[in-house]
């Protein structure tokens, strides 16, 4: 099993999270019954400004939310239109053959609720599954999927409630039949939780990572939970520094006993954060940067074993007159973390690594998206790595970038070298984002049709 992590979510109004360097988080809003989408910001570089008027547990307590939930930044003067539209992202992926797979992710109905969404791919169609909600008036997301096998699998998120104000966990799973919500653990019920990736290596065997608000450090701190088939509970996992926020986003598991998580901590800098499981307890691992003065962070991880995992995401200096966001890519070898080349469409352009996922040692793909400065719109970007390598692969659009329309993905998981599914989504000018499929058969990626609400 191979899963991949995604990047985007657009919070709604009563959970808008606080923004920092790095991060504008998204928002719905409903007026007048029109649900109105800002389309939400990506981590990228010269991206600030709290987001006015939050009422999450980091507005009270101070805490800043850098978490991976991002989509595309609309351009400069481009003005966002009120839909009444469904709205539906794909977070993440995870396929156990060529024959099955499940996408998962959310979609906005009129009122601007956010509902779960999946849908899985059955060899020839992809379909959407019912899928339940806490509640169909607050906001349900799903960010992180694993499947064990065609009639086991794992989902994970939030779920916000309108009354007390607060996110909590929001765990799914599978049995082959059904999707059911099962009980999550929570820090506090008064405090935001959120878990953020999953990976599942039997169907009674899953790690979720995430992070949860400390209201009285006004931080964040890492999340894990372990799921023994019946329930799952709480792990002990150490942070970089109790003051610091630390935020896991993704994990990937070769075996019960062995887990890695990525993700990263912060103050003043941002730096990547990387924890092992060894099938007793978590402990911090030293890990690369790719700029000690700016800030970088690990969004996607993928393990083929113990001593094989690749990690990647995105980094920026902040000395840049124009700072701009660069893929970064980094591998252990069962002793230390080390940065790998990895290519950009340019200097002068913004490049994300959202998610990745390997089939094999030197065999991975990664995926996620690239903008440049002067129009801001998003293309899909993927990257494929060989023995000589990471190169930049040639991945279609579901919209043409030129007339301002944005192009994401966000999640990728590969059976084989050549058997590669990835999701994310497109916005077009009318501010309706629908989801979008890609796939690869070892020799050039194509656009799936995929459901929507």
């Amino acid at each position: 099993m191979r899963t991949g992590l995604s990047r985007r979510s657009a919070s709604p109004a009563l959970i808008k999270r606080v923004a920092a360097r790095l991060v504008v988080g998204a928002v719905t809003t409903a007026a007048c019954g029109i649900a109105i989408a800002v389309l939400p910001g990506a981590p990228q570089a010269g991206s600030a400004a709290p987001v006015a008027a939050a009422v999450s547990t980091v507005a009270r307590t101070g805490a800043t939310d850098l978490g991976s939930r991002v989509g595309p930044l609309p351009a400069a003067g481009r003005t966002v239109a009120a839909t009444r539209e469904f709205l539906s992202y794909l977070d993440a992926v995870s396929c156990t053959s060529s024959k099955f797979c499940v996408a998962v992710g959310y979609s906005t109905d009129v009122a601007g609720h956010a509902k779960t969404l999946i849908e899985s791919w059955d060899g020839r169609r992809w379909s959407l599954m019912k899928s339940p909600n806490v509640s169909t008036s607050d906001y349900n997301q799903l960010y992180a999927v694993s499947c064990a096998s065609s009639s086991s699998c794992a989902a994970v998120g939030r779920a916000h409630n309108s009354r007390s104000g607060f996110q909590q966990t929001l765990t799914e799973s599978w049995n082959g039949s059904s999707w059911t919500i099962v009980p999550s653990f929570d820090t506090s019920t008064r405090a935001d939780n959120i878990l953020d990736g999953v990976s599942c290596t039997l169907a009674g065997s899953c790690i979720a990572v995430g992070y949860a608000a400390d209201t009285k450090l006004g931080v964040w701190h890492t999340l894990v939970e372990s799921w023994n088939g019946r329930a799952w509970e709480e792990v002990p996992s150490p942070n970089a520094s109790a003051t610091e926020n630390n935020f896991l986003l993704a994990v990937s598991c070769p075996s019960s006993s062995k887990c890695t998580a990525a993700g990263y901590h912060y103050r003043n800098l941002t730096l990547t954060l990387v924890e092992t499981w060894n099938g007793h307890h978590w402990t911090i691992v030293n890990s690369s940067n790719a700029s000690t003065t700016g800030h970088n962070i690990l969004y996607a991880v993928s393990c083929t074993s113990a001593i094989d995992c690749t990690a990647v995401g995105t980094s920026y200096t902040r000395a840049e007159t124009t700072p701009t966001n660069r893929n970064l890519i980094e591998t252990w070898n069962g002793s230390r973390w080390a940065p790998m080349r990895s290519p950009n469409t340019s200097t002068t352009e913004r490049n994300i690594l959202n998610g990745i996922s390997c089939a094999a040692h030197r065999g991975c793909i990664a995926a996620g998206t690239y903008s440049s400065h002067s129009d801001g719109f998003n293309q899909t970007l993927i990257l494929t790595e060989s023995g000589s390598g990471w190169r930049i692969a040639s991945s279609p659009n579901a919209r043409a970038p030129s007339r301002g329309e944005d192009n994401w993905l966000n999640g990728v998981s590969c059976v084989s070298r050549s058997n590669c599914t990835a999701v994310g989504y497109y916005t077009n000018t009318k501010a309706v984002s629908l989801t979008l499929i890609e796939t690869w058969n070892g020799h050039h990626w194509t656009i799936a049709n995929s459901a929507n609400p």
